[in-house]
């Protein structure tokens, strides 16, 4: 394969990523590497960054080089991370007889290359080590999937508005089995292209036994050439307390991270956050003395930390008083490892309730999979956030989940806005199946008969007619609370028709439904008659057939009672325009 004209060729295309009807314009290259080739793209006003595999040229189609890339593909877009680059698009392109696969990022303004300073100074010093902490958000995000990058430079983050960094370039990641399909195609040869920050292991060594630890060696390095400007390339690196002394702190966790042997480093990110944000506000910024809000960011931070009540309300009123220069520090906790103080940040990010603030509080949303089924743990707390933006920012919000979201969340999202406004937007997320549907958690069809009864009981009706299974909880938790009577009924006759999918204890939840609703006496009657039938097929322990046929015909009782006393209250008074046919609809006593 002639590589060379192959990009040439790609430069006169557009690129039209699956789902989409309008295509992008090449703009031109950006730069290229192993296996991708990144182009800059238009649409319009928007830019993006396209990656597209093309292989070398002694390599042509390599098939597992292949199967990377769209591993890499598949990888990035299931990634949800503040810190962590976005796929906003894929898809593949045809070249002659090639067909190359594509995927689409945010246009990036630099790398954290960039705020390397030439050589150790005390200027933005706090800004380098804040965005590096956001860094070790990132990155600790995909150790707990089970991704571990081995790729991480300076090149491979990205810096966006405001200096905001992602991780980028998953192309030769280790992943987890189960969290892609490609799991496995990591292969003992795979190496870095870039060898000023690799780990010892990965010197030449098995690369299916490099672990999360070579990520933490490349971390140490990055920090310190943050700090320092010296290139980790550089052998025998000098102490940083020899740039400052009040860095003999950050000397010792450089050194831990950078042990040569990966049991004498950190074993785990969450650890290096916490003991780097401490050691800040130990020892300061080194840039003599800091400014009063560099004393409420350090307070804010420790007090962020703290369980007691008198800390947090103490921490939104520096937040409060900072408003948008804590935004970064509130930013970058909710990538905490400590769910109390992940909570406490979307609190204080609700109160300031910044539009800067929104693609944070909607990561909140999103489950965390590091378990078997999806936990919502920070959903309730985002939520609630939400509620103190404007209407049109939270609809915004929604119209841009891309992730599984619970139901009950949404709901706390849209209340107090309009059924009109948040019913297509609820109904969008609906049909794109991105409400989390599970027996413990209220349907998306739920949340949408609150909104709206009238349009949601279409979908609801067709489910009904189409005999889809619809187990007797959900009917009474989810759909029962949410319809009228008529509905109801419906709902009920539903049920009797399933004769097959009650269980035994179900019996006596139909019952107490027929017997207590708001229906005419001659529905219950009937229904009451027609689950005795069923009672007397399905419940087989006798003992508890006898107990449901004694509550059934207590039942019955009670309505023909409550019938009669309506008969005769109509004898009574006739001369007030009663009559009998009223009386058989009015409600009877429970």
């Amino acid at each position: 394969m002639d590589r060379d004209r192959i990009i040439r060729e790609l430069s006169k295309c557009r690129l039209q990523p699956d789902g989409h009807t309008r295509q992008y314009t090449i703009a031109g290259k950006l730069g290229q590497g192993g296996n991708g080739v990144t182009f800059m793209v238009r649409m319009g006003r928007q830019e993006l960054v396209a990656k597209v595999y093309v292989p070398p040229d002694s390599r042509d189609l390599d098939s597992a080089a292949f199967k990377r890339f769209t591993r890499e593909i598949e990888l990035s877009a299931r990634t949800r991370h503040p810190f962590v680059v976005p796929v906003v698009g894929t898809g593949s392109i045809a070249v002659g007889a090639y067909t190359f696969p594509f995927y689409l990022m945010p246009k990036a303004k630099g790398t954290l290359r960039q705020l390397i300073p030439p050589a150790f100074t005390l200027d933005d010093f706090g800004k380098r080590l804040r965005v590096f902490t956001q860094v070790l958000s990132g990155v600790s995000y995909l150790h707990h999937i089970g991704v571990f990058h081995r790729d991480l430079k300076p090149e491979n983050v990205l810096l966006f508005r405001n200096d905001i960094p992602m991780v980028a370039d998953l192309g030769i990641a280790h992943v987890a089995p189960g969290f892609v399909e490609w799991s496995k195609l990591t292969l003992p040869k795979d190496h870095l292209l870039n060898w000023d920050y690799y780990a010892p292991e990965q010197r030449g060594s098995d690369a299916t036994k490099v672990d999360h630890r070579a990520d933490i060696y490349a971390l140490g390095l990055i920090l310190y050439e943050l700090i320092s400007g010296v290139s980790p390339a550089r052998p025998n690196l000098p102490p940083l307390a020899g740039f400052h002394d009040r860095l003999a702190h950050v000397d010792e966790m450089f050194r831990k991270m950078t042990a040569h042997d990966p049991a004498d480093r950190y074993q785990n990110l969450d650890i290096i956050h916490d003991e780097l944000t401490w050691t800040l506000i130990a020892v300061g910024i080194p840039a003599g003395a800091p400014t009063s809000v560099e004393t409420d960011k350090k307070t804010l931070l420790k007090l962020l930390r703290s369980t007691n009540a008198e800390h947090q309300a103490r921490a939104n009123e520096i937040a409060q008083r900072l408003a948008e220069k804590a935004l970064p520090e509130l930013h970058e906790m909710t990538g905490d490892r400590r769910l109390d103080v992940v909570l406490a940040a979307y609190r204080l990010l609700g109160n300031l309730a910044h539009k800067d603030s929104l693609p944070y509080i909607l990561a909140g949303l999103y489950p965390r999979r590091s378990a078997q089924k999806p936990r919502f743990v920070t959903g309730e707390a985002a939520a609630d956030a939400l509620t103190n933006y404007s209407v049109d920012d939270r609809l915004a919000v929604l119209k841009s989940v891309k992730d599984l979201v619970l139901a009950a969340h949404v709901g706390r999202v849209v209340e107090g806005i309009a059924a009109e406004d948040s019913y297509p937007v609820v109904l969008k997320l609906y049909q794109n199946k991105l409400i989390y549907e599970d027996w413990s958690q209220e349907s998306g069809l739920a949340l949408l008969l609150r909104l709206g009864e009238d349009r949601a009981w279409q979908i609801l009706q067709r489910k009904l007619t189409a005999q889809e299974t619809i187990y007797s909880f959900t009917v009474f938790r989810d759909f029962f609370p949410n319809v009228n009577a008529e509905r109801q009924m419906i709902l009920l006759d539903y049920l009797l028709k399933r004769y097959d999918g009650l269980s035994s204890w179900e019996f006596n939840k139909v019952l107490a439904a027929i017997s207590t609703g708001h229906f005419p006496p001659d529905f219950i009657l009937s229904r009451i008659g027609e689950l005795k039938k069923l009672a007397e097929l399905r419940i087989r322990k006798w003992d508890e057939r006898q107990a449901f046929m004694g509550t059934a015909k207590l039942a019955e009782q009670n309505v023909t009672l409550h019938y009669q006393k309506l008969n005769k209250r109509w004898a009574e008074q006739q001369g007030r325009g009663y009559s009998p046919s009223a009386a058989r609809q009015a409600k009877p006593t429970p």
